[in-house]
C-alpha cells in the first residue's frame, strides 16, 4: 500500500503517456477521456494525480514504467 503525500509534482503528462496507462488497463476508458478533456497542463496533472492513487497497488509503478519509455513522435 503507498502512502500518499501532498507534493508538487509539475510533469507535463503528455497524452502517449496517458494512451500507454489505458492500454495498461492503469486508466479506464472513461478517465482517458476525461483526462483528455482537460484544459492545461496542470488540471490534466492533477487529475492523473487524483485517478493514480485509486487505481490500485500497480498504478504508481505502471506510471513510472510508463514515464520511463522514450516518447515517440
Amino acid at each position: 500500500m503507498f502512502v500518499w503525500q501532498t507534493w508538487t509534482v509539475w510533469i507535463f503528462f503528455s497524452f502517449s503517456i496517458f494512451s500507454s496507462l489505458y492500454s495498461r488497463e492503469v486508466l479506464t476508458s472513461v478517465q482517458y477521456e476525461k483526462l483528455e478533456s482537460k484544459v492545461g497542463i496542470r488540471e490534466r496533472n492533477l487529475e492523473l494525480l487524483r485517478i493514480i492513487p485509486r487505481r490500485g497497488p500497480n498504478a504508481f509503478p505502471e506510471l513510472v514504467s510508463a514515464l520511463k519509455v522514450p516518447a515517440t513522435v
